[in-house]
């Protein structure tokens, strides 16, 4: 075989191999803060409990985002919430109530924490309750 026969095969040969490669595709996923990941609708069950039985009622809450602030929606309650680890596992509520008249102890309304896909929320007293109440959903 001649060699500009041969050349030519070559040359031939590595142009398709060139134009045969497949394009990189680089999948780019911005950063989501982990407390951003919690923000939607949960439906699970809200849990009371008085001094003898437990009553579990089928229902759904939400954590919201509103001007870089999370939230946690349930009923008329709109309670806002501070994530305490940069992986936003729990939180615990921003508004306190007086634990005694001595103005000196305070706690919070709710606290609360995330596994997953789901999201448990204590109440305590200074919420409106007078016994343990828990509401737990898997998010939708």
């Amino acid at each position: 075989m001649p060699f500009n026969k041969l050349f030519g095969l070559c040359l031939f040969i590595l142009i398709g191999v060139i134009g045969c490669k497949k394009a990189e595709v680089i999948n780019y996923q911005p950063y989501t803060p982990p407390a951003d990941l919690r923000v939607g609708t949960y439906k699970g069950m809200f849990q009371e409990c008085g001094t003898v039985v437990c009553y579990n009622i089928d229902t759904t809450f939400e954590i919201s985002k509103e001007n870089n602030k999370y939230y946690v929606i349930f009923g008329n309650h709109k309670d806002e919430i501070e994530y305490d680890t940069p992986a936003a596992l729990d939180f615990s509520g921003v508004e306190f109530y007086a634990l005694d008249s001595s103005g000196l102890n305070y706690g919070s309304m709710l606290s609360g924490y995330c596994r997953n896909d789901s999201a448990f929320v204590i109440f305590t007293h200074g919420w409106g309750v007078y016994n343990n109440n828990l509401l737990s959903g898997k998010k939708q």
